[in-house]
């Protein structure tokens, strides 16, 4: 019942873009996905090639995106690396990419965050992500000016004690173990900082907190799907700062990835990277009109 459920609510999801979206051109533009273990995922599932069909936009997804992502990625020393110069490259020579979508910066929080530091502590941290992503953004509109710049958020992790991936269950010693409402909280303030870089003319930020909670729920938390924030509500260009979803509880292991035979706390499932491009396509390329036809989005479906 909750697969039909899920499926009747993805493809409504999906109706709604692409009502508005009709009759794309010839698929001559490209989108680079760019950046951490979440871009590497994406690409590996190839999420926005995948979501670009079905709603039959003008762009396709880069395949060279794997070259452009590394697992681990930190925004700190991301200029300079292999990842860097291949984007460099890739922006100079093809102009047919139109727009970078890059994830970075996760890896930088949860590294150098934990709940016993001061409201104060936690601004110096995540301000230097901010600093070092911005500059990261500006060396890439040096390239190319005309780029659209999406930077990607993340959703809400599941870090648990005692996790059988030693480092998982190293990283929640790191962070002192904080609660769920602990480190979404934190989750939440580092996005409203990240969001301050873009412009919304050719920086574009989109977190996806809560995105997991609408389509799957928590059953571990005795929250059901559809409860939630609408996805055309989370991280809205009218609203980017809105989140979704229940910040008190974790993602549902139905959301996360399990190919390695235990469940990753940090990392969604094939379908999450799924649902993840098309709230980018949504509510940013559509919604914005970088897209051929601009959308605008009937509301949260009861």
């Amino acid at each position: 019942m909750n697969k039909s459920i899920n499926f009747l609510v993805h493809s409504f999801f999906v109706g709604i873009c692409f009502l508005f979206s009709l009759a794309a051109t010839a698929q001559t533009e490209k989108i680079l996905v760019a950046g951490d273990s979440w871009a590497v995922l994406m690409c590996q599932h190839n999420s926005f090639g995948t979501a670009l069909g079905e709603l039959k936009q003008n762009f396709t997804s880069d395949s060279n995106c794997t070259k452009a992502s590394a697992n681990g990625a930190e925004a700190k020393n991301w200029l300079g690396r292999s990842t860097d110069k291949f984007i460099r490259t890739r922006l100079s020579e093809d102009l047919e990419i139109k727009v970078l979508v890059l994830s970075l910066g996760g890896n930088d929080l949860v590294r150098n965050w934990n709940k016993e530091m001061s409201l104060e502590q936690e601004v110096i941290i995540i301000n230097k992500v901010q600093k070092n992503i911005e500059t990261i953004v500006y060396e890439y509109q040096k390239i190319r000016p005309d780029i659209k710049i999406v930077i990607s958020g993340y959703d809400y992790p599941r870090f648990e004690k005692d996790h059988p991936f030693p480092a998982y269950a190293k990283l929640l010693l790191n962070m002192k173990e904080p609660t769920a409402f602990e480190l979404n909280s934190a989750m939440i303030r580092f996005s409203q900082e990240i969001n301050k870089i873009s412009d919304y003319k050719n920086i574009f930020y989109i977190h996806h907190l809560g995105l997991s909670h609408y389509y799957d729920g928590a059953s571990e938390d005795r929250l059901p799907p559809q409860q939630t924030q609408h996805p055309d509500l989370i991280s809205s260009l009218e609203n980017p700062d809105n989140y979704g979803g229940d910040p008190r509880i974790m993602s549902s292991v139905k959301s996360l990835d399990n190919r390695f035979g235990f469940i990753d706390p940090y990392h969604l499932s094939k379908d999450g990277y799924h649902r993840l491009a098309l709230h980018v396509i949504c509510n940013v390329l559509i919604a914005s009109g970088i897209s051929s036809h601009r959308s605008e989005f009937i509301g949260p479906i009861n």
